[in-house]
């Protein structure tokens, strides 16, 4: 059974019990309320009748109690009136065939009827009686008709209430049929998060910490698939460049002795040339594989980043003005020194600029460096107006060896990720494609530096 029914089904049930329990009291209440009003219609005309008819009663004008007798028997809520005298014999009656009769064995009124019994007094003293007996056939139809109006109220206000139950079910239980649904998901490997409710009650709270379940379960299942791969390729690439280092030295060291060995030999010099330039780049490559599985802690030092920017500068203008491009760069003046590896995060600006020159490819291009105190950190952007990213690769740009250039290892801005992150900073890449590429560094800023 669903929670949508089982809601609906208590709330109707106890919608059901309190709308019985008021209609019963209604009832019980006007019941009581129209009884009352008989037993006081009842001794009124006692008592009216026990002042009217005391002169007929000492005249013994039968013919005048009669009257009073069944002027009050006329009365729809009257089934009885009766003179007695102070013996309880009947002097008269609105029936005369119990004239003379003693009425102490009819005192007793119908089952439900009510009697009222009032003396007739002359000077304080009890000389003959004025008995009434009042019926409630009247009320049981009036109490009739008031059940059957509660009882079709009742009905009415328990079949709304059902109605509302069954909204009110569904209003509720939606976002739990929700969470039911996206926990199932869940369960099947999907990591999708569920529409924020705006509420602050328990199904509000419920879907927000489902939400945040959901990202942190997601966030370690991709930190462990990460640190898997990691620690697949870092054992895959120390392999690999151990084995692929260990000719390149001897190749170089031939590359010299064939050199020597042919002075002024330029086809020897050409291919030589060719040889040891191949090698340099395997190396740097070797050298990349090992920066990636030997990422120890940064040794870090208090220094300008400003000044930093100016020695890279120094280092890549010439090659990006050979590439037809040209380097811009705009400083905040106002950056204090803090607590950085200035070979690390040389190499992580190096390997954007060098990303730069790539993208552009000789297109005279512009590479804009910019740095900015933000509150706490320190902000480097790097941008280009080269050919951009494909946004479907963006997502995929700290993975390692991933690359879109036939040339690329796919390790550089990995490795710059890592260096970054064991900073405490973060990297941001933005892109348009076709049109420009921008990377922002954000680097905590630190006046000291512990361990």
């Amino acid at each position: 059974m669903k929670l949508s029914v089982k809601f609906s089904l208590v709330i109707s049930s106890l919608l059901f019990v309190t709308i019985s329990l008021m209609v019963s009291i209604n009832i019980g209440q006007n019941s009581d309320f129209l009884k009352d009003e008989i037993r006081k219609k009842g001794e009124t005309l006692a008592h009216t009748a026990a002042i009217a008819s005391l002169d007929p009663f000492l005249r013994n004008d039968y013919a005048a109690l009669r009257r009073y007798c069944i002027s009050i028997a006329s009365d729809e809520d009257v089934n009885t009136a009766a003179i007695l005298d102070n013996y309880y014999i009947v002097k008269m009656n609105n029936d005369i065939i119990t004239l003379g009769e003693s009425w102490d064995n009819k005192l007793n009124p119908l089952i439900g009827n009510y009697s009222v019994l009032t003396p007739i007094k002359l000077a304080a003293k009890n000389i003959g009686y004025v008995y009434i007996e009042m019926t409630v056939a009247n009320i049981r139809d009036e109490l009739e008709i008031l059940i059957l109006k509660n009882v079709l109220l009742g009905s009415v206000f328990t079949i709304i209430g059902i109605i509302l139950a069954l909204i009110m079910a569904g209003r509720i239980t939606i976002p739990l049929n929700t969470l039911t649904k996206f926990a199932s998901s869940v369960s099947r490997g999907q990591f999708e998060s569920i529409p924020e409710y705006s509420s602050s009650d328990e199904v509000g709270i419920l879907s927000n910490a489902f939400n945040l379940m959901i990202s942190n379960l997601k966030n370690y299942i991709d930190s462990r698939t990460r640190n898997e791969r990691l620690t697949m390729a870092g054992r895959l690439s120390s392999v690999i460049a151990h084995e692929i280092r260990n000719p390149l030295e001897p190749i170089k060291g031939a590359v010299t002795m064939l050199r020597l060995k042919n002075p002024g030999n330029q086809w020897v010099e050409k291919y030589s040339n060719i040889i040891e330039a191949e090698v340099n780049e395997l190396s740097g490559f070797i050298g990349n594989l090992l920066d990636f599985t030997k990422q120890g802690e940064p040794d870090f030092q208090k220094l300008s980043i400003n000044m930093l920017i100016f020695d890279i500068r120094d280092l890549t203008i010439e090659y990006i003005k050979q590439q037809n491009n040209n380097l811009v760069i705009s400083l905040d003046e106002k950056i204090p020194e803090s607590y950085f590896n200035p070979r690390q995060i040389k190499q992580i600006i190096m390997n954007l600029i060098m990303n730069s020159v790539h993208a552009m490819e000789s297109k005279n291009g512009v590479i804009e460096i910019t740095t900015q105190l933000m509150e706490d950190s320190i902000e480097i952007s790097i941008k280009d107006n080269g050919s951009g990213i494909e946004a479907k690769n963006l997502k995929h740009l700290s993975e390692p060896y991933f690359t879109s250039r036939k040339e690329g290892t796919g390790l550089g801005l990995f490795i710059s990720q890592l260096l970054i992150e064991k900073h405490g900073g973060s990297l941001q890449i933005e892109s348009s494609h076709t049109n420009w590429t921008l990377a922002i560094i954000k680097l905590p800023l630190r006046s000291q530096y512990n361990k």
